[in-house]
This record gives structure tokens, C-alpha cells and sequence, in this order.
């Protein structure tokens, strides 16, 4: 696979780049130069030392055929050099690997298959100073969401709860940044007036009718941005 590593850095266009479901560590230091994106996504296995030559390429690195990542392969990714890092098929995280995926500099972290994380988990990703992409969570207790509430990196997707907790909509309120819930397709009133103290864009597409009441609490939202595109019944009370 160095070869054909090589033969793409010469001629991305032409080059066959078909590495089959593992890359040898060679083969990861030939493609860490390439100038741009670098889409692996056929990738099932990465050694260490391999996603450690990986972490030098400085373009969007895209991982998202890797089931599962061990905590040396999360700290070597962790310290990936360019702006977007995305593993989006990974499912499971260790506390210790979300840890180290969380110090990734860059400006995305893409982790859409992910289905449950810790609280201690939450909080090191609450650290991570990029935007955050979580859309596989389906179970998320509230001093977990409490913790990633605190975010501060950018954008935080989640995008997989199609019901929220007036306790776990009361913290991540408090987020700083663009938030999407694109999930939600229920929301209570007291869910609502906790939501509406959001500062910032504020997505919930999903929610293809709101009770008049929920409706009368988001129009108090102070944020730029309020998307409801999935609105296809709104009384005229809710209107």
C-alpha cells in the first residue's frame, strides 16, 4: 500500500488509492503530505503507529470505516494536525480514549456513531475546543448531558434525541455556541422556556408540530437563529 500511497501523492486523480480495510505504517507516512482531504473511510483496523503517522497529515483526516479505536490509536488521532477529524463509525469510547480524542486542536470532531458516553466522558469532551458532532447518542443521563452542556468549542450537534428531559434542556441551555437538536420530535412547554435562554443559533427541525404554549415560550429565544423547518402543523395559537 506505500505504493500506491506514493503513486496518489503523484497523481491523486489517476492513482488507484484502494488500500483495502488496513494501512501499514509506510503507507500512512507516504499519504500524511498530501495537500488536501485525506478520505480513508475503507480503513476497518489502524495500528498505533500507523495513526500516529496519520496524525502528521494537516488537511481533514475522514476514519469513518473504524469500528472501534483503542485508547493508543484515540491518543495518537488526538493529536491529528488538521482542522476536521472525523469517526463517525467508531460506536464505542473508553473514558481514556475520549480523553484523548478531546485534545484535537482543530476546528470539527465527528463522532456520529458513538451511542452512549460516560460522564466523565462528557466532560472531557466539554474541554475539546472545536466543534463537536455527537448524532448516534441514544442514551445520555442528565449530569452526562449537564457536563457536555459546558462545551465551549462551537458547534454541538445532537441530533439523535427525539425526546429531551426539561432538566437536560435546562443545561444545555447554557451552551455557548450553535446548537443543534434536530432530533427532538416532542417538546414540552418547561422544556421550551429553558431551550428559549439559548443565546445562540438554535436548531430543532424535527418537531413537525409544537402546542401553543411551547411555541409562546421559543419566541422568547434571544438567539440570531430559531429553525423549526419541520413545522408542518402549527395552530394558529402557536403561530
Amino acid at each position: 500500500d506505500e505504493e500506491r500511497a506514493r503513486q496518489f501523492l503523484e497523481s491523486p486523480c489517476a492513482a488507484d488509492i484502494r488500500l483495502g480495510s488496513r494501512v501499514t505504517t509506510a503507507g500512512a507516512l507516504a499519504l500524511s503530505p498530501h495537500k488536501g482531504d485525506l478520505h480513508l473511510n475503507g480503513l476497518a483496523s489502524l495500528t498505533t503507529n500507523a495513526a500516529m503517522a496519520l496524525a502528521g497529515h494537516h488537511g481533514d483526516l475522514h476514519l469513518n470505516g473504524l469500528a472501534a479505536v483503542s485508547d493508543a490509536v484515540a491518543a495518537a488521532l488526538g493529536q491529528h494536525q488538521g482542522d476536521w477529524l472525523s469517526l463517525d463509525g467508531v460506536v464505542e469510547l473508553s473514558d481514556v480514549a475520549a480523553a484523548a480524542l478531546a485534545r484535537h486542536r482543530g476546528s470539527w470532531l465527528s463522532l456520529n456513531g458513538v451511542k452512549h458516553l460516560t460522564q466523565t466522558a462528557a466532560a472531557s469532551f466539554a474541554r475539546q475546543v472545536g466543534g463537536l458532532s455527537l448524532n448516534g447518542l441514544v442514551d445520555l443521563s442528565d449530569e452526562a448531558t449537564l457536563a457536555l452542556a459546558s462545551h465551549r468549542g462551537g458547534f454541538l450537534h445532537l441530533d439523535s434525541f427525539t425526546c429531551i428531559s426539561d432538566e437536560a434542556a435546562k443545561a444545555l441551555a447554557n451552551h455557548d455556541h450553535v446548537l443543534h437538536l434536530n432530533g427532538l420530535t416532542e417538546l414540552s412547554p418547561t422544556a421550551a422556556s429553558h431551550l428559549a435562554k439559548h443565546k445562540d443559533d438554535l436548531h430543532l427541525d424535527g418537531l413537525t408540530a409544537i402546542s401553543a404554549e411551547a411555541a409562546a415560550e421559543l419566541a422568547r429565544h434571544k438567539g440570531a437563529w430559531l429553525s423549526l423547518n419541520g413545522l408542518i402543523d402549527l395552530s394558529d395559537e402557536a403561530a
